[in-house]
């Protein structure tokens, strides 16, 4: 059954390569480039897991996880973080927080068996708020 997992990230080159990685692997993917975005979808859908930038313009990863632990926690532990570089106090929450770091350049394999490794029996059709792809679903 396939995982439906949200990636937020603000660089589009990096969000649709890292998608079309993710759907060759049988994940569904819904994409946001912010954290706003991201916050929305999640109020919206079901995910099995949620693959997050470190640093976007709105926001920080950090602070998506945060949000997700409080209304989402069953998704807490199923958060993956993204990052090219990080401050050392972001570093320290990543790691206190339980989640998955992959650096930049991510490795895709570990990625997709993280995903998989979280999975959801279910996968709920998604809907997509303004500013999401869903394109392929």
């Amino acid at each position: 059954m396939p995982s439906n997992i949200l990636l937020v990230d603000d660089d589009d080159l990096v969000r649709e390569s890292l998608k079309r990685i993710l759907e060759y692997n049988k994940i569904r993917v819904m994409t946001v480039c912010c954290v706003g975005f991201a916050k929305e979808a999640l109020r919206l859908n079901d995910f099995s897991a949620v693959v997050s930038d470190v640093r976007m313009p709105d926001g920080t990863g950090v602070e998506l996880h945060e949000w997700v632990a409080e209304h989402h926690p069953h998704l807490s532990r199923k958060f993956f973080f993204c990052s090219g570089g990080m401050s050392s106090e972001l570093e320290a929450y990543i790691s206190k927080s339980g989640c998955r770091l992959f650096n930049k350049p991510i490795d895709w394999n570990a990625l997709v068996e993280a995903i998989h490794a979280v999975r959801s029996p279910s996968s709920p059709k998604l809907i997509a708020p303004d500013g999401a792809s869903t394109r392929g679903l």
